[in-house]
């Protein structure tokens, strides 16, 4: 979608939140921002941490929630604790967030999203029946959403599986198999899960891990991701044997297992999967 002509820049709003906006500029700002919501939330998105938002901020619609601190000449300060409540509601927006350390997101219906460093999330359009979509692009998120809270589903999808859920507290890992597809893995830790590919759906209890490759119904196994590295060796020696005996679906299961856990070098499952690539080529 394109922007109104009159908007400014990622770098100007970044100044007037910095103060190092001209001061002469500081007052046609303010009015622009009375007068764009979408501005006021890329304001609230900017202010947060540079290197958290990845790329240029898309903007959201606009409205006059400021427009009377515009009229009457408040300061960049107090104009940035009023952007700054709102975002403490829902630390996601509807951008993107890069996180460069372990960082922690509560969302308006009280689900509180635990980015892993370097995970990526960003929200989503939602679906009929839905009450909240998110994105895992990659690395791992832990999810906590209440029960009861809201109408519809609360939804976490990957390039490889969706997950939807009710109530309950889980962990999502997204990590890519040497052939470049998504592997995903979702462990529940209270409650349960809908998994759901194209490929299949299954309901993951807790205890359970649900494993899937891009293009692959998920599997669940009654365990969390492999933690240890004798498990991981165990493993790769299992997805060798199943590429070598032709179980491409199964040596693919156990790709996944092996990608999210981040054990295994890549040159080394690539190794294992040699044949399996071959074929997709």
């Amino acid at each position: 979608m394109s922007l109104p002509s009159d908007c400014p820049g990622d770098e100007r709003l970044t100044s007037l939140w910095s103060g190092a906006l001209p001061a002469d500029e500081v007052a046609g700002m303010l009015a622009h921002l009375a007068d764009c919501e979408g501005c006021r939330w890329a304001l609230g998105v900017l202010s947060r941490a540079d290197d958290t938002i990845p790329g240029p901020v898309v903007r959201r619609g606009r409205g006059r929630t400021l427009a009377a601190a515009a009229a009457c000449g408040v300061g960049v300060a107090t104009i940035g604790i009023a952007l700054w409540g709102p975002w403490r509601t829902d630390g996601l927006g509807s951008g993107s967030v890069r996180a460069p350390a372990p960082l922690s997101l509560s969302l308006r219906d009280g689900t509180v999203l635990r980015l892993h460093a370097g995970a990526v999330v960003s929200d989503a359009r939602i679906l009929a029946g839905e009450r909240r979509r998110v994105r895992l692009e990659s690395g791992t998120l832990d999810v906590e959403t209440p029960r009861g809270r809201g109408k519809g589903a609360f939804v976490v999808e990957t390039e490889a599986l969706d997950m939807v859920v009710v109530g309950t507290r889980f962990e999502v890992r997204v990590a890519r198999l040497p052939d470049g597809r998504a592997a995903c893995s979702v462990h529940v830790r209270d409650g349960t899960v809908r998994a759901r590919t194209p490929g299949g759906v299954v309901d993951v209890p807790t205890g359970y891990t649900a494993y899937a490759a891009a293009g692959l119904p998920p599997f669940p196994q009654s365990a969390p991701p492999p933690a240890a590295r004798a498990h991981a060796t165990a493993l790769l020696a299992e997805c060798s044997a199943a590429t070598r005996a032709g179980r491409t679906r199964e040596a693919l299961w156990l790709a996944s297992m092996l990608a999210v856990s981040g054990l295994v070098p890549e040159a080394t499952l690539a190794q294992a999967l040699a044949p399996v690539e071959r074929e997709g080529e």
